[in-house]
């Protein structure tokens, strides 16, 4: 799988795509200069549009994993988040998720929407047979997702986040292939 072959996913609100290059300045816009967004996520709010395009520039190449969507709103057709595997083993079909979606629209299902996609892609499609994610324990929203999309609390852990050069303690949900069909055929 390259990022080249990353396939455009679809919902009733939302394209799920592959960044791309013009991205830059709907990113910086519309979450990743906002410091309410960015403050429970592992990299750095982007104090310019020029850091917001140059992240587009590397996601649209694969630089920063090869299952990573955008969320496109469609009523607008401007890019309001991203989620994807921030880390994948193919060989083990493992991966951890993470996701982001800016400000204006927190609240709104946007979020679970695009990952109950991305998780059909990944568990039907690519064969994956478990992922994780986390979140800070002082988000606890983003554990709501989480428990919407079928993962399960599975531990409490620090973890070092090198970007911001800091530890948090995070909450650590997990879901396997079968939990998501056994959920889905109900």
């Amino acid at each position: 799988m390259t990022i080249e072959n990353l396939p455009v996913l679809e919902t009733k609100r939302l394209i799920l795509r592959r960044f791309e290059e013009t991205d830059g300045q709907d990113i910086y816009d519309n979450y990743a200069s906002d410091p309410m967004v960015t403050r429970y996520v592992t990299w750095n709010v982007h104090t310019s549009p020029d850091a917001s395009s140059a992240f587009a520039k590397a996601s649209h190449v694969g630089t920063f994993g090869t299952y990573q969507w955008a969320i496109v709103l469609k009523e607008t057709g401007h890019v309001i988040g991203s989620v994807g595997l921030v880390e994948a083993d193919e060989e083990k079909k493992t991966g951890e998720f993470g996701y982001v979606i800016g400000r204006n629209w927190w609240n709104k299902g946007l979020v679970t929407e695009a990952m109950k996609k991305m998780l059909q892609y990944i568990f039907l499609e690519r064969g994956f047979v478990s992922l994780e994610g986390c979140h800070d324990v002082r988000n606890p929203a983003s554990g709501k997702v989480m428990e919407k999309c079928g993962f399960t609390y599975s531990h409490e852990e620090n973890r070092f986040t090198p970007m911001k050069n800091t530890s948090v303690r995070v909450k650590v949900y997990t879901q396997t292939a079968e939990e998501y069909k056994m959920r889905i055929n109900r």
